[in-house]
């Protein structure tokens, strides 16, 4: 109930930004690309199994606030479609996630701007299959916390005030399975990396 009631907090948080930002913001657009991700049992040595990132895809839009200034805030609402493979069976998951980042200018130089990134997402599953070698998907929703949140650190670099190129890290904060196993913690980890576009 915690952390369930700390990923809406967040998300209420951001959806208090994107509002007036939709309005006011410095910089709107949309944005897309590649998310790799796991699920990270620990101590995996004692689970028994461990998991591979497929490729799966990322889009969205995104507003930035404070954008003239050195330190500026992006907010992002993104749909991402994961896969995560267990080498027994693959596991499709449809989720809508809001990051919420600072961005650190830390150099400009001709058309470039590179700049640091690091914040929180907050991710909501809202559909979870498992597919076995020669079977049908099945809704494995059940076994997944609804809400989960995660650290992002990364970077960017925007290229004549119009095109975002971002990469980023996730390190999940709480966990994904819904019934962990006592004395086991279950993690995100993935990387992503996405392209975007600046409407204004």
């Amino acid at each position: 109930m915690t952390r369930r009631l700390a990923a809406l907090a967040t998300m209420t948080f951001a959806a208090s930004l994107l509002m007036p930002a939709a309005v006011q913001a410095q910089a709107f657009g949309a944005k897309g690309g590649l998310t790799f991700v796991t699920i990270v049992h620990e101590p995996s040595e004692d689970y028994g199994f461990s998991s591979t990132a497929d490729t799966g895809f990322v889009g969205g839009a995104f507003v930035t606030l404070f954008e003239p200034k050195r330190l500026s805030i992006q907010v992002d609402g993104v749909v991402a479609l994961r896969k995560v493979d267990f080498g027994v069976s693959v596991q499709d998951l449809t989720s809508f996630d809001v990051p919420v980042v600072a961005r650190y200018r830390v150099l400009t130089t001709g058309a470039w701007v590179v700049r640091a990134t690091g914040g929180v997402t907050s991710t909501m599953i809202f559909k979870a299959e498992e597919t076995t070698p020669g079977g049908e998907p099945f809704d494995v929703k059940v076994a997944f916390e609804t809400f989960i949140l995660s650290a992002v650190v990364g970077g960017q670099a925007e290229w004549k005030k119009r095109w975002l190129f971002e990469g980023r890290y996730m390190f999940g904060l709480t966990e994904v399975d819904s019934q962990p196993i006592p004395g086991f913690t279950s993690r995100l980890r993935g990387f992503e990396f996405t392209a975007g576009y600046r409407f204004w």
